[in-house]
């Protein structure tokens, strides 16, 4: 079945038999087996991601903010939300952590400009009703992209670092944020 949502989707995620869809800046939750329309809910902002831990979703807009959202019923509810302090766009979370990065390309950063760098800020997230700046990016100021960041609680990040290719931090202290292994 094709689920008619007036605008376009830019990303999606399924939990507890629903389906939630980003639309520029409302979040579209539908029934998943009947494609019913349940809620709309306006963010105020363009969506720019969305990830799932558990009944939690993780939003960032383009406002720079992360909401955390409780979906562990029929409806959406927004239970917080935090600066954060760079662009956010890919969000990622693992154990109570939140990722964010900012989602810059290395070749949009100009030599004015060398304070403009990729990276990705984390969030401790084990109370989503009062989340925390764990720390900012830390990159130091050289052309470093950041497209998307993953961990997979191995104590290492996988960073999406556009034309520098993959790289490979060191993020078992989730206090530095800029910790390269290899690219």
């Amino acid at each position: 079945k094709t689920i008619n949502t007036n605008n376009s989707v830019s990303r999606v995620e399924i939990s507890n038999g629903y389906i939630y869809a980003a639309q520029r800046n409302q979040l579209l939750v539908s029934d998943l087996i009947s494609g019913d329309r349940i809620q709309l809910l306006n963010l105020g902002s363009p969506i720019n991601d969305i990830a799932k831990q558990g009944s939690l979703l993780y939003v960032v807009t383009d406002n720079n903010l992360l909401h955390i959202i409780n979906t562990s019923n029929r409806t959406a509810t927004v239970i917080s939300r935090i600066n954060v302090p760079t662009s956010a766009s890919p969000v990622f979370v693992e154990n109570n952590i939140a990722y964010v990065a900012n989602g810059i390309e290395n070749e949009t950063i100009s030599i004015p400009f060398p304070s403009r760098r990729g990276g990705y800020a984390t969030f401790d997230v084990a109370d989503p009703e009062n989340p925390t700046l764990i720390s900012g990016i830390d990159t130091p100021p050289v052309q470093a992209g950041n497209l998307k960041t993953v961990s997979n609680g191995s104590g290492l990040a996988l960073v999406a670092g556009g034309f520098r290719g993959l790289q490979v931090h060191q993020a078992s202290d989730s206090e530095t944020t800029y910790d390269l292994i290899t690219e």
